[in-house]
């Protein structure tokens, strides 16, 4: 009984389990709740910041509180026009350096961080900077960090760890650069260490901080740790530790800022103005040290380190997301999209809402969960997918077009078939001008019925190759071939001029192919084998015909009936081609042609006149035919009979079929 139920169990799972793989909700829906979960269980603290919600597409303001802002941090800027293009800039520079860093210490700097410089090559000019440096900082004892960056050494290419001031000895504290763009350009992180080889160095920003409030800091496990002495003075307190994560960037805050001149100024009136601050010295030349930031372009790069200080100073933590939240975002997006492509792949726009509204998705993150996803490589992401859905919709509809092409584009004409391409189930019957060939095999029924079926095939098939090159050539559209008959039309749905011009280039043609063909066909065709054409102008329907199921783009009317019987005469007169008198009016420049017959068609009231056209064919004594045969007709017409049947005797209508046709009604 249990291993009954087991069965029982083991069945439904297999039967079940393919279907709930194959839904397109189950795969979306546990990444989507594995998200979620993934980003809600490594919630950070936001802290009072305004924050700018940037992407790689556009900036969206969104103000939660006014930033705090340390009054323990403010920047000193020295201008570019303190550096002369004298012969002795280097020297001036200095000077300037040492100006500020001096009144700093008047004005009660506790700290100085000195931003990247470009120092002198110039030994007399260091060593003499150096020592003013190492004078004031001695005498007062306020702190001095200078900038340092990661180079690679010049013999070895390995990486080595460089003062912007390389000439100062390591007693002067230092900080690296801790500032990169992104692949974009645009500064929007930064970081409080930076790597060097196995150790962890670090910023300018971490040094200020730990040399302003008298920490030390220590390398433990891969992280840099801060230290204070405890009361007693006997251990140190571990306070805070940093790695390698970067840090994203906001709103800067508003930090005190002065250039070297105010600066003077104030050391008159404003005594302690700096009391117990950090100031930060940077260097200003057009063009240097500038970058993007959320904030615009062309922006000061030194602001960056200010807001990296700032936030150690002020306690503003603004977390990024951790690897594992990003990974579950963008999991998140992969498979959503996935349940969008049916409808993407319908309607373009619906790729670009999704981008929006996902978009949307990772700004409602930011601020209800407060944590900083990295959009900007997440919008990039998405923003691929739409592309790549975009150029596999492109690419898809160019296969298709293409199987079409090759498919369909056999069963119709090439502009009848781009007509129909571009308004499908529109093609109503329309009313036009048309001119008609059409070609009939005669004795048929009995190759049929003579001759094995598949040489019969692929002799047919070789004569409607022939007769639809001839005619796609001369720019006419073709009909459905339906069993040995042959139909095409000029006028329409690529209307031409002279379109009966055209069809009568286009007999010749299928004459002289079908005479160089002819040691082609097999013998038992060819002994059977005839053809006759009629050629016809007149107003017809071309457009769909059928039902709602099943539509065949073609022609109606009486023209199309006309022409057929026409044809079928070409028969009784034993001639390959019979046109009309409306044929003849619609062409530019007739041959010569000769009138055949007046007759009553099958199926109409009035007689028509029928001619015999001059062709490559019955080129030879044409005219001559023509004029005997014409005389002898009109004295058949006006009941002269006798003279009819001696003007049958001359020679050059002996053999001639429309003659031999006349000599029977006599």
């Amino acid at each position: 009984m249990s291993k009954s139920k087991n069965e029982n169990v083991l069945s439904f799972l297999e039967s079940s389990l393919p279907l709930l793989l194959r839904s397109r909700l189950l795969m979306p829906g546990i990444l989507l709740a594995v998200g979620t979960l993934g980003i809600l269980t490594n919630q950070q603290p936001l802290g009072n910041w305004e924050w700018v919600y940037y992407d790689s597409l556009y900036k969206a303001k969104a103000r939660i509180e006014q930033p705090t802002t340390s009054s323990e941090i403010a920047h000193l800027s020295i201008e570019k026009d303190i550096v002369t293009a004298e012969e002795h800039s280097s020297q001036t520079f200095y000077n300037a350096l040492i100006d500020a860093v001096r009144l700093c210490d008047q004005l009660g700097a506790s700290t100085i961080g000195i931003d990247v410089f470009l120092g002198s090559e110039i030994k007399e000019l260091n060593t003499s900077f150096h020592n003013s440096l190492k004078e004031l900082s001695k005498r007062s004892g306020f702190n001095i960090v200078l900038a340092g960056y990661i180079a690679r050494s010049p013999a070895d290419q390995s990486k080595i760890h460089r003062r912007s001031l390389p000439t100062l000895e390591s007693e002067f504290n230092s900080g690296l650069i801790n500032i990169s763009p992104e692949t974009d350009g645009i500064y929007r992180q930064y970081n409080y260490t930076q790597p060097l080889s196995e150790f962890l160095l670090p910023s300018l920003a971490l040094q200020c901080y730990a040399k302003h409030r008298n920490l030390k800091i220590e390398p433990i496990d891969g992280e840099l740790v801060l230290f204070r002495l405890s009361n007693d003075f006997s251990t140190l307190e571990r306070l805070e530790s940093f790695d390698d994560s970067p840090r994203p960037l906001g709103i800067f805050p508003m930090i005190a800022s002065f250039n070297l001149e105010e600066l003077r100024n104030a050391s008159e009136s404003e005594k302690n103005i700096l009391a117990g601050r950090m100031v930060i010295i940077s260097f200003r030349e057009d063009g240097a040290d500038l970058g993007t930031t959320p904030l615009g372009v062309s922006q000061p790069l030194v602001n960056l380190h200010l807001n990296a200080v700032n936030d150690l100073l002020s306690g503003n933590r603004i977390e990024l997301a951790t690897k594992l939240s990003n990974i579950m975002a963008i999991g998140f997006i992969v498979f959503s999209f996935t349940l969008i492509i049916p409808l993407a792949e319908r309607y373009s726009y619906v790729s670009v809402i999704w981008l929006g509204i996902v978009n949307l998705c990772f700004a409602m993150v930011f601020f209800v969960v407060e944590i900083y996803l990295q959009n900007t490589f997440l919008i990039a992401l998405s923003s691929t997918l739409v592309l790549v859905n975009f150029c596999k919709n492109l690419l898809k509809e160019t296969f298709v077009r293409k199987r079409l092409d090759d498919t369909l584009g056999a069963y119709f004409s090439p502009k009848v078939y781009q007509d129909i391409l571009q308004r499908p189930g529109a093609l109503e019957p329309r009313e036009t001008k048309l001119t008609l060939l059409l070609s009939d095999l005669r004795n048929f029924t009995q190759i049929c019925e003579s001759i094995d079926s598949k040489i019969v095939f692929r002799n047919v098939s070789s004569l409607f190759e022939i007769q639809s090159e001839a005619c796609l050539t001369k720019r006419g559209n073709l009909e459905n071939l339906v069993g040995d008959q042959f139909l095409a039309y000029w006028g329409e749905p690529n209307p031409i001029d002279t379109p009966a011009d055209h069809a009568y280039a286009a007999l010749n043609e299928i004459l002289l192919a079908i005479d160089q063909y002819d040691k082609n066909w097999d013998k038992s065709f060819r002994g059977l084998f005839g053809i006759g054409f009629a050629l016809n102008s007149g107003v017809g329907l071309v457009g769909n015909k059928g039902t709602t199921g099943r539509m065949n783009y073609g022609l109606l009317g009486d023209i199309v009936n006309t022409t057929a019987r026409l044809e079928s005469l070409t028969k009784f007169y034993s001639v390959d081609t019979l046109v009309t008198s409306s044929f003849l009016k619609e062409m530019s420049s007739p041959p010569p042609y000769r009138l055949i017959d007046r007759v009553t068609l099958r199926g109409q009231s009035n007689p028509v006149e029928i001619f015999e056209i001059k062709t490559v064919r019955n080129h030879d004594g044409f005219e001559l035919r023509a004029k005997h045969y014409e005389r002898c007709l009109a004295h058949f017409q006006k009941g002269e009979l006798d003279e009819a049947r001696s003007g049958l005797e001359v020679s050059c209508l002996q053999g001639d079929g429309p003659s031999k046709a006349l000599k029977r009604k006599l």
